[in-house]
């Protein structure tokens, strides 16, 4: 009986300690508050995809672009609408969930016994709290990916890892019915996405973004191989292939990377806690991210928060000059990116307060267009695209500037 008390009082003991963990981490993830996320144009883009969602519009068939012609599953906006149903349209509740799912998974890996110290290396690591705090396609996955893999160490059922991964199940459908369109997209236009060109500019983003040391990642990874089981070993010789992959192809945006340094973390970490010196070293790996987390300063406010976009659409909205009857084109001229004039994050603002905000293709069909202008040095007096040419003759009947953000609306003539 005693020695069952004393198993109750351990494992008591690990559950707090994971929980303490578990919230200093998110601690550390928001210390400097949302609206620490820089809303980007991808981002921007999501968001105008859950509108639609929203408002009832349409079914989505395709993801989110990952190169040109390319697109990831569907799946990643409609396992995020209900977070967005749940927050009442609040964007916050995007990053929120995101938030959640990451502490989700976290915790699976740590009730394991004897994983507290891979848990800490992954949850503290740089990458890893920034793609917690980037929601988005190019980085949520991470976090399912992740789960997958803890799943397969720890021989789960493996419908488990299958559901995980099934993320691309729809995509891989539509290039069945297609007959491999997608495909036959990027192979045709290698010019436009991904193409063959052997170089180490990927491997070294990826050590760049991995936070460690090269040298000391390479005898490690060379002493787990040689010394470890033959499980370990498969695992270690498998997890390497993507290094192979990104070596040779055309150089990719960092994130992109971000699912190859989950695997190489996870795997390496998970088979090192096996190991008193492996054990030591996370342990070292830890304190040194704990310690760069609280040297650097405390993020600030994003040039383009939530917050910030949020408050500029309140405020429009309040305006007299617009009404929630009529068609409203939404352009913008962004700010230290490219200039998107479709206005994808403003766009779902006003979409979830209710105005009819149309399609790209539809701006014909608007009575008044509203420029949002967050270059201030931008000439939009003489700016002239599509998008903002669609609607036809026009006049400016409004001119104003919110939080440093001109604002221009335009009625039909």
């Amino acid at each position: 009986m005693s020695n069952v008390l004393k198993i109750i009082k351990k494992n008591i003991f690990r559950n707090y300690v994971l929980l303490f963990t578990l919230l200093f981490i998110i601690y550390l993830w928001t210390r400097g508050g949302l609206n620490t996320f820089y809303v980007d144009t991808d981002f921007g883009r999501d968001l105008s995809q859950l509108s639609k969602l929203w408002i009832g519009q349409k079914v989505i068939w395709l993801g989110p672009t990952l190169s040109p012609g390319f697109h990831a599953s569907p799946l990643f906006y409609y396992l995020s609408f209900p977070a967005l149903l749940i927050g009442k349209g609040s964007a916050y509740s995007l990053l929120i969930a995101n938030i959640f799912l990451a502490i989700i998974v976290l915790a699976v890996l740590g009730v394991k016994r004897g994983t507290l110290l891979a848990l800490t290396v992954i949850g503290f690591s740089p990458w890893f709290g920034t793609l917690v705090m980037h929601p988005g396609n190019g980085f949520t996955y991470v976090l399912w990916l992740l789960l997958s893999l803890i799943c397969l160490w720890f021989e789960f059922p493996l419908i488990f890892s299958a559901l995980f991964l099934g993320i691309w199940t729809p995509i891989i459908l539509f290039e069945i019915i297609t007959k491999g369109f997608l495909f036959r997209q990027w192979i045709t236009h290698p010019s436009v996405g991904m193409k063959i060109a052997p170089s180490l500019i990927n491997v070294q983003t990826l050590i760049d973004t991995s936070g460690v040391s090269l040298f000391g990642f390479v005898v490690v990874f060379i002493v787990l191989l040689f010394s470890g089981k033959v499980r370990e070993r498969w695992w270690l010789l498998l997890s390497t292939l993507g290094i192979l992959f990104f070596g040779v192809v055309s150089r990719v945006p960092p994130h992109y990377l971000l699912g190859l340094t989950c695997i190489l973390y996870f795997t390496v970490s998970i088979i090192m806690v096996k190991r008193v010196w492996g054990r030591t070293l996370l342990g070292i790996i830890t304190l040194i991210f704990l310690g760069g987390a609280f040297i650097s300063p405390t993020p600030k406010e994003s040039l383009r928060s939530i917050g910030k976009i949020q408050s500029v659409v309140n405020q429009v909205a309040q305006n007299k000059t617009i009404n929630k009857k009529e068609k409203i084109a939404v352009v913008a001229a962004l700010d230290m990116e490219n200039k998107v004039p479709q206005a994808d994050d403003y766009r779902f603002f006003l979409r979830i307060k209710g105005f009819k905000i149309p399609e790209v293709t539809e701006y014909f069909t608007a009575q008044k267009l509203i420029l949002f202008v967050e270059n201030p040095r931008f000439d939009w007096k003489s700016w002239s695209t599509w998008e903002t040419d669609e609607i036809g003759p026009k006049r400016i009947i409004q001119e104003q500037e919110i939080n440093g953000i001109k604002v221009i609306t335009f009625e039909k003539i």
